[in-house]
């Protein structure tokens, strides 16, 4: 496709231009369908990764108006702080989600979907049903912040991939995540933590989503409860042709990457 896509339309589509706009892009798209991806490879899935981004990028928005000052500044260190909030947010929304599956043994897609209009709900009442805005022109400038040719948010893509890489084909939770996806009745009796495994899963997935909330945050400059709210289907598409199973047990971060 890409060669064809080349000898068809030459340098107007082989351009510096037109791979930065793509970069600008997908960062987006590649850290919910990283997140969706492992949570479709225990054999479940994640709806609510949208909702819990714009909820950690509501959450540490309030907290950066609450603590910013008029100067004029950047404010640097406060808006770096406040990606360390949405992280933690992120975090917690993705355990509640594990909690909700392993736990109490609601279903995946329910329990997420659930999750989902909770997050939303929770960000139109954080914001009144409007947008925040009037951050401080760090923001700004340190998501849209570029390194030669490669803005900050494809490099946080690529660190976030490669942790996840690694963390899937390399460590012992990814060993456990596809051997659950596989068959969760025979990790139970194989003295597996099924409750752990689903957890720290939906906990990366949460990470993730909170990554994609703080680079919609900075990329509008503004938070609200409804930003990218067609992206879910699109990340599961992207998981799925990136080799990942719906069935769960099969697949890998690599494909996904590919995919996006």
């Amino acid at each position: 496709v890409f060669a064809i896509c080349s000898l068809l339309q030459g340098t107007k589509f082989l351009n510096l231009d037109n791979f930065s706009s793509m970069f600008k892009q997908f960062p987006e798209y590649g850290l919910l369908a990283i997140g969706i991806g492992m949570a479709l490879l225990i054999g479940g899935i994640d709806l609510s990764a949208v909702y819990l981004a714009n909820l950690s990028s509501i959450v540490a928005g309030l907290f950066v108006l609450h603590f910013m000052n008029d100067s004029g500044d950047p404010q640097t260190g406060l808006v770096l702080a406040s990606f360390l909030v949405a992280i933690v947010i992120g975090a917690l929304g993705g355990v509640l989600n594990g909690l909700l599956i392993s736990g109490v043994g609601i279903p995946a897609m329910l329990a997420t979907l659930g999750t989902q209009s909770l997050f939303w709900g929770l960000g139109v009442v954080l914001t009144d049903g409007s947008t925040l805005s009037g951050f401080p022109k760090g923001l700004g400038s340190i998501i849209n912040k570029s390194f030669g040719f490669l803005p900050i948010t494809v490099i946080i893509f690529i660190v976030a991939a490669v942790i996840c890489i690694l963390i899937v084909s390399k460590t012992k939770l990814g060993y456990e995540m596809r051997m659950y996806g596989t068959n969760n009745k025979a990790t139970t009796y194989a003295g597996l933590n099924n409750l752990k495994i689903v957890v720290m899963t939906h906990m990366l997935s949460g990470i993730l989503a909170a990554l994609c909330g703080i680079i919609m945050w900075g990329r509008y400059s503004s938070a609200k409860a409804d930003n990218g709210s067609t992206y879910t289907m699109q990340a599961i598409l992207i998981a799925v042709m990136g080799g990942i199973s719906p069935n769960g047990g099969k697949g890998n971060v690599q494909g996904i990457v590919l995919a996006v």
